[in-house]
């Protein structure tokens, strides 16, 4: 409750006009967004490497800090979505708590399992879920934007065409607002203070190397600090490599939030010997490194959610292309025969219609020619005449040819 309480007090300062509150939601969290979209790689839509975009990104990776204090039930759902306090050994608030590494599949798992520890998720946080699902989230958004995309280029009716497009262009803003939605929760996740138990001074812990316990430790370190010393050029020169090699988005946040926490106790001793004095190099040095991760974790979190998408795309650009013939299966043959309107065998035939009609469409003639060939049929000489057992692995043999040049084209 105690985080929640903070967060009260900041929207409360928020609503006072004379007071200016620098949060690192207007400083650090603006150039996460905008260093990680600057460093797309460049296979991504280029829609995302605009600079309005990029823009847009940075302006929305401050969104999830405005809608604290909107009333239960948002608080309690949305404020500890920012955080996750930790122990020294990595465990969910104390000894009680599981370790990152053990975190159940489902947020609701999760509560139950502090609860019956005795823990309140209100003081434990559940960051790890936040990024996870705004990254599957993206990973949706993507999949109808490249559907509606590939519907654009293939519509001749100029009317559905139109239709599409302004579609297309809706989810490219959704997109982007997702993205900073995202952005903000990875943000938080670079930040030591949204990693720990010793979230604001070292607290009621041992404290054998007589760290700080000033309740002012994190806003000042993530508001006015940060504010003055972050630099778009330092961050960007600090991000590491992307490493997207066999992208697990769970092993991943786990690996990131780990390593943010080992930050954690340098973070405080760099307090006690004043490194966060706006004179001291070494503060300016950890702020930008630590927005540098941020950045670097957000640009990998966004260049791999394609890969998410690659995998049911298939599946959902057949079901989509397919809806209308879908349709006339359902409308003409299953509804008809199970209302005992039309026989068994006219519902085969009604269905098989449609069906037909639509893998003529999409089967080339070399490859109806071939099957024909192999049948040993030289009596067909129209498409309507093309035997149905015919037709199946023609069209079949035709996909996987499209198939294999798509793929190639991409590999290249």
């Amino acid at each position: 409750m105690k985080r929640l309480a903070i967060a009260a007090m900041a929207v409360l300062a928020v609503a006072v006009p004379a007071v200016q509150v620098d949060a690192w939601g207007n400083t650090g969290h603006r150039l996460i967004g905008v260093a990680a979209m600057r460093a797309l790689p460049d296979d991504l839509p280029a829609f995302l490497k605009t600079p309005g975009a990029v823009a847009d990104v940075g302006e929305l990776a401050r969104e999830p800090d405005r809608w604290k204090g909107a009333g239960q039930p948002h608080d309690r759902e949305r404020d500890t979505a920012h955080f996750i306090d930790l122990d020294d050994q990595g465990r969910v608030f104390d000894q009680r708590g599981m370790s990152l590494t053990a975190l159940p599949r489902l947020k609701s798992e999760y509560d139950a399992a502090l609860t019956q520890a005795g823990l309140d998720v209100d003081d434990a946080g559940y960051l790890p879920y936040a990024m996870m699902d705004a990254w599957q989230n993206l990973g949706r958004d993507f999949a109808y934007w490249r559907v509606l995309n590939a519907a654009e280029k293939r519509e001749t009716n100029m009317e559905r065409q139109a239709w599409y497009r302004a579609d297309r262009i809706r989810r490219e803003a959704l997109i982007l607002r997702d993205i900073g939605v995202m952005g903000h929760y990875v943000g938080d996740g670079s930040q030591p203070h949204h990693t720990s138990i010793h979230y604001n001074g070292w607290g009621d812990f041992p404290n054998p190397e007589g760290f700080t316990n000033s309740r002012q430790t994190h806003a000042l370190f993530e508001g006015a600090f940060t504010s003055r010393v972050a630099r778009l050029d330092a961050v960007e020169a600090a991000m590491p490599a992307a490493d997207l090699t066999g992208f697990d988005v769970k092993a991943r946040t786990v690996a990131y939030l780990t390593t943010t926490l080992g930050t954690v106790v340098p973070f405080y001793r760099l307090e006690k010997a004043g490194a966060f004095r706006d004179s001291d190099p070494r503060g300016a040095a950890f702020v930008n490194e630590r927005l540098a991760a941020g950045a670097a974790e957000l640009r990998d979190f966004i260049a791999a959610t394609p890969e998410l998408v690659l995998v049911g795309l298939a599946l959902f650009l057949t079901l989509f292309i397919m809806s209308p013939v879908l349709t006339s299966v359902y409308d003409d043959a299953i509804t008809p025969y199970f209302e005992e309107q039309i026989s068994f065998e006219t519902a085969v035939a009604a269905a098989e219609a449609p069906v037909r009609t639509f893998m003529l469409n999409q089967t080339r003639e070399s490859d109806i020619g071939m099957f024909l060939e192999i049948a040993d049929n030289t009596e067909v000489t129209e498409p309507a005449d093309v035997p149905f057992l015919t037709l199946v692995p023609a069209f079949i043999t035709s996909e996987l040819k499209s198939a294999f040049s798509i793929g190639f084209l991409i590999y290249i």
